[in-house]
């Protein structure tokens, strides 16, 4: 239910309900000798966690059906005609990351550009990077680095290309393994030149698609690789790294935090964070010639959400949604249809929260609002006057 809520607030404009209800597959007429013999793999029964079992019952999943149903219908206008209100910052992709790859058995450095993929593309870094976005309060769209870059013809497929300057944009927010395409470094070291921001979360990229060196974008930043540490345990030792902040993070450096992995940069750039194992600079934050400012983190650090806050303050933006909870949980998303702005709150939490929420500097609310655990409210009433063009 809550994140049907989130996924309308942030522009879906239809429910799918399967599966709504379970069933029985049948036995096939001839059997096959595959131990189911059923005209589907899942065994005799199928969709148990369905809102209505496969026997008929309903389960307690049939009530957040009814809830976020309802809510739908009470606000229909708003989340069929609005749209959300984003923040200063795009979330990049790169699609061709996505892919389902193929390698030969034997090519073993194919085999480790696969690897490196899978671990910045989803999970780690990039999930990390994810959730202190939203639970931070920013609200964002997302960028097709690729297709904005214009350097895949046959992927583009004729999309304009954004040749917009830097400073124009803007801040691009992306995770990265090692693998970061020719053309897509060519397209942020111009970002960066013309007075854009970036904030790299995972590995400094060293490598073309085709696992080529390419090393523009840390050559146009100044910056390269000291190694890497990552937690590891086996018989001829252990490591366990763990990072301080420091320099303007410092505020948040009076502890250690313990990381999986983290990058290690050498070069330009002040340092944010080092790891403490080795004193390396684990982030740093570069200001580039052309005006533009480039904050790495090369830490999976954790979902602090002052930290973050600290970290994409420094990259140049701020959230225009603050939430000033009592405790965290709470994800909101500010959405404007012609008529009004409302946000759109919900608690993911198991407890209860009480926030006060402030969009662009201005109460939302008269009092505080207390979502029970799991709950959600759309406030609304919100002048369309505080849309920012």
């Amino acid at each position: 239910m809550l994140k049907s809520l989130i996924d309308l607030a942030q522009g879906t404009r239809m429910i799918n309900y399967y599966l709504f209800a379970g069933g029985i597959n049948a036995r096939l007429d001839e059997p096959v000798g595959d131990g189911n013999d059923r005209i589907a793999f899942t065994g005799e029964r199928h969709g148990f966690a369905a809102p209505i079992g496969p026997e008929g019952d309903p389960s307690p999943a049939l009530a957040g059906v009814e809830t976020a149903a309802q809510a739908v219908r009470d606000h229909a206008r708003l989340f069929a005609m609005g749209a959300q209100l984003t923040d200063d910052l795009v979330l990049g992709f790169v699609a061709d990351h996505y892919l389902t790859e193929y390698r030969h058995p034997a090519a073993s450095a194919r085999a480790d550009q696969v690897r490196d993929r899978e671990l910045h593309r989803g999970l780690g870094v990039r999930q990390t990077l994810g959730r202190a976005l939203v639970f931070g309060g920013w609200s964002f769209g997302a960028l097709d680095l690729q297709a904005a870059a214009g350097s895949d013809d046959e992927w583009s497929a004729g999309a304009p290309v954004d040749d917009r300057p830097g400073i124009e944009r803007e801040l691009i927010v992306l995770a990265a393994g090692r693998e970061l395409g020719r053309g897509v470094q060519e397209f942020l070291v111009r970002h960066l030149e013309t007075g854009g921001r970036m904030l790299l979360a995972g590995a400094l990229p060293d490598q073309d698609a085709d696992g080529t060196p390419c090393t523009l974008l840390a050559d146009a930043l100044g910056v390269w690789s000291a190694g890497s540490v990552a937690e590891s345990m086996h018989a001829d030792g252990q490591y366990f790294p763990s990072v301080r902040a420091v320099g303007p993070m410092a505020e948040h450096g009076a502890r250690e935090v313990r990381v999986t992995r983290a990058q290690l940069f050498a070069g330009a750039g002040e340092p944010l964070l080092r790891e403490s194992g080795t004193g390396q600079p684990a982030a740093v934050r570069v200001e580039t010639t052309g005006g533009g400012v480039a904050v790495l983190l090369g830490a999976d650090y954790p979902v602090h959400l002052p930290f973050w806050r600290s970290l994409l303050d420094l990259a140049g933006v701020r959230p225009r949604l603050e939430l000033v909870a009592d405790r965290v949980g709470v994800i909101a998303i500010p959405v404007a249809d012609e008529r009004e702005t409302a946000i759109v709150a919900v608690n993911v939490a198991p407890y209860a929260v009480t926030f006060s929420p402030l969009f662009d500097g201005a109460p939302v609310a008269d009092d505080p609002v207390v979502l029970a655990p799991r709950g959600h409210a759309i406030l609304r009433g919100l002048p369309v006057t505080a849309r920012r063009a």
